[in-house]
């Protein structure tokens, strides 16, 4: 049962660090986007 916690959590944390990686290269594309404006 502990194992499958684990395994919850770890799947909980990955999914919540993909979305911030992807709002995160969002934020640079349009960044770069005023920049070259």
């Amino acid at each position: 049962m502990t194992n499958f916690l684990f395994f919850l959590l770890g799947l909980i944390v990955g999914g919540l660090m993909g979305i911030v990686m992807m709002c995160l290269c969002i934020i640079a594309k349009k960044s770069d986007e005023h920049i070259e404006e």
